[in-house]
């Protein structure tokens, strides 16, 4: 619906973008929720009766709620990216500061960043009786 109305209205199309997000983005917390509501197992690979018996009710509960707001295909699918978005963003900012920290870390233990190691340095702490 959004598409095919942003290609006729053309440079208005930001207004269109705006009704979109104030309509899927509190959906896709919503998805979050239901998920977080059911607390899935995350037992690895589930054989097809289990994963049925296991997520149906949170496919259950989001179609209702899909049925609800009268959403789309193109909105579901926006809705998924921006589920996935938010956690695409965590990881990328946990991965960051960890990167970071071990960063820190190993510059106190080696007195430098690890890129200007020498060997011979490297060799005196193997070779080091603590």
């Amino acid at each position: 619906m959004f598409d095919k109305l942003k290609k006729k209205m053309g440079k208005d199309s930001t207004y269109l973008d705006k009704m979109r997000d104030e309509k899927c983005i509190p959906l896709a917390k919503e998805y979050l929720r239901i998920i977080l509501r059911h607390n899935p197992s995350l037992e690895g690979k589930l054989k097809e009766k289990e994963l049925n018996s296991e997520y149906e009710p949170m496919m259950i509960d989001l179609l209702d709620l899909y049925l609800e707001q009268d959403i789309t295909l193109i909105e579901h699918g926006y809705i998924k990216k921006l589920v996935l978005e938010m956690v695409e963003n965590l990881d990328g900012l946990l991965s960051g500061s960890m990167t970071q920290s071990i960063q820190q870390a190993e510059s106190k233990l080696w007195g430098c960043d690890k890129e200007y190691i020498s060997f011979k340095k490297v060799d005196e702490v193997l070779k080091s009786k603590k």
